[in-house]
């Protein structure tokens, strides 16, 4: 996005024809020879078309007959931007103009002229610029459950309020889908509850529901997980969400002498995790990490800290006795890990763990933390009502400062006064004692 729009606005224009020499318009037929014809009519400006995006604009126009165009903009009708003017006769006109600020008003004028100096201008038009494409993805979902039963697992969640169209739950039965691609699509649509009925008793079911806008921007994912009980087991208990390290596959990790298969973690420490509301930081100190509720909440972690084939990163909220995961994805420029989600409506304690899980070595790791989130009370202080004084003083708008100063020189001379004759009656009383 251009920060401001000023003279050095880039111009450059299109030609569609090589310079044309005009020759002398014959004579039409009926006159004499050596007749002098003179053409005063000025050319026609017609076809304007207009394309804008959010940063330049293309205007193009024709002329009826071959002219010269010169092309003037700016925010207001003094065209107060630039100007540009064609060095050929055309009949076809391009112009396009560069940097401009998105969604802002824009007005200009064309004016033309042939070879015989007949001029002809616009009325005073206008464009707008567009808005800059949205990429910015929605809140993910919040309070993802999965209760399973015998025969079926239902799943409900709470959709974002804003820049919202939409979910997609993605299903696994080996591990939470990490993206759109991974896993079977089992549900699109806005609704807030889902109930998957392709189960077997006895199989853990993984989930991912990733949120979704108007402009296909998606949600880095909620993930939730739960197992169908078999006969004479308890149904109706929502599933638990564990990270844990899943086994090698044969054949999945290289049988190198460089890679141990033991449980270690990636030395990242609470102060790697960037938590930032609103795309101002904030500070987890001892642990804790204190925000206002239903606020936008981003955790990322950078890119270059990781390694660069992950199995999944997971950021996980408990509340009481349920808990709440979302995964961490990487964005679109590849320099951080990211997951967006509301902070919780009540205030209240909510412990919250980041799981980091590698794909090749079996890292794992945990950070711990607790959310502190406490509404922001402003104490009022009742004032008492002003004297009738204060009101006449401030009615009558008197300077304060003038009033001081006079209060001050009033207290100078008092004491001036009172130590002038205190040295007066001193010396009147050393006259007489002498």
């Amino acid at each position: 996005m251009a920060a401001s729009v000023s003279d050095d606005v880039q111009v450059s224009q299109t030609v569609y024809e090589e310079e044309v020499v005009v020759p002398p318009t014959p004579p039409p037929s009926g006159t004499s020879p050596g007749q002098i014809i003179i053409d005063r009519i000025p050319p026609q400006i017609k076809n304007i078309q207009i394309d804008v995006t959010a940063n330049s604009a293309i205007i193009s126009y024709e002329t009826d007959e071959l002219a010269k165009g010169a092309f003037t903009w700016g925010k207001t009708s003094d065209y107060e931007l630039g100007t540009t003017i064609e060095a050929y006769f055309l009949m076809r006109h391009v112009v396009e103009i560069r940097d401009l600020i998105p969604q802002t008003f824009y007005h200009f004028q064309i004016s033309v002229h042939d070879s015989y100096g007949n001029q002809a201008n616009t009325p005073d038009m206008q464009f707008k610029t567009l808005a800059q494409p949205d990429k910015t993805a929605p809140l993910n979902v919040s309070n993802l459950e999965a209760i399973p039963y015998y025969d079926r697992i239902e799943l409900s969640w709470l959709n974002p309020k804003d820049d919202f169209a939409g979910v997609e739950i993605w299903r696994s039965d080996v591990f939470y889908p990490q993206d759109r691609q991974d896993g079977v699509l089992v549900y699109r649509g806005d609704a807030e509850k889902y109930i998957d009925k392709d189960v077997v008793q006895g199989k853990e079911y993984y989930y991912t529901v990733f949120a979704y806008d108007e402009q296909n921007n998606y949600s880095s994912g909620a993930i939730t997980s739960a197992r169908v009980p078999m006969p004479g087991e308890m149904e109706g208990v929502p599933g638990e969400i564990e990270i844990e390290v899943p086994p090698v596959v044969p054949g999945e990790v290289p049988t190198t002498p460089e890679i141990t298969l033991l449980i270690e973690d990636f030395g990242l420490t609470l102060d790697d995790i960037i938590f930032t509301v609103k795309g101002v930081r904030a500070p987890v100190i001892d642990g804790q990490l204190k925000l206002k509720p239903n606020e936008p909440l981003n955790i990322a972690i950078n890119y270059d800290k990781l390694p660069a084939i992950l199995k999944t990163i997971a950021f996980t909220l408990k509340s009481g006795t349920k808990s709440f995961s979302f995964l961490l994805r990487v964005n679109e420029a590849k320099t951080a890990y990211e997951a967006t989600v509301a902070v919780p409506e009540a205030s209240g304690l909510y412990p919250f763990i980041v799981n980091l899980l590698g794909f090749r070595d079996q890292r794992h790791q945990q950070l711990t933390g607790i959310l502190i989130v406490k509404e922001v009370v402003q104490a009022l202080c009742s004032l008492p009502e002003p004297s009738p004084f204060l009101l006449m003083i401030k009615k009558i708008g008197v300077r304060w400062d003038r009033v001081l100063i006079a209060l001050l020189l009033l207290l100078f001379g008092y004491l001036f006064y009172r130590f002038y004759r205190f040295r007066k009656k001193r010396l009147v009383a050393e006259k007489i004692y002498y």
